[in-house]
């Protein structure tokens, strides 16, 4: 893999890596209560919204070692949020770990070309990790200031952290 390559798959990993200590930023301090508030019947709160995260965390590790997943049977093994978030953060940092292992050496020229039905784990990886996470952040945001008006959204960006 050439260094504009290492570099795009770099990105990627990096972004996703952001997303998700926004989403932590984003949950940390919430109480019990407060994470299970929802906006009305069908909706997600926090806490569903971190479970179902796991869960593509756990889709995507097993796209990439070509096994089918059993979306919405995964529970976490412990109790309370604080527990779900460093779960759900274990959970994410080792599917990363293994996008990156899974495309070490790839064309990503060439795999950006391809159908996703060529290889779904791509789709995954944009669609699911990236995009759909970001999507996520913001209704956790939106569940959070509907509970704490005064909570700053802003917070979930950090001044230091730095583009490479």
């Amino acid at each position: 893999m050439g260094s504009e390559q290492a570099g795009a798959l770099s990105l990627i990993i990096r972004q996703a890596r952001m997303v998700s200590r926004q989403i932590e930023r984003a949950v940390t301090g919430l109480t019990e209560e407060q994470a299970d508030f929802r906006f009305g019947e069908g909706i997600m709160s926090v806490r569903d919204t971190l479970v179902h995260l796991a869960d593509n965390c756990l889709a995507l590790s097993a796209e990439l070692e070509g096994r089918k997943h059993d979306f919405g049977a995964w529970r976490p093994s412990g109790e309370g949020l604080v527990h779900l978030l460093r779960e759900w953060g274990e959970l994410r940092e080792q599917a990363l770990a293994k996008v990156a292992e899974r495309l070490r050496g790839v064309d990503l020229d060439a795999l950006m070309k391809v159908s996703f039905a060529t290889w779904p784990g791509w789709k995954v990886l944009t669609e699911w990790v990236v995009t759909h996470d970001a999507y996520h952040l913001g209704q956790i945001c939106a569940l959070r200031l509907a509970q704490c008006p005064d909570w700053d959204m802003y917070t979930v960006y950090d001044p230091d952290e730095k583009s490479e």
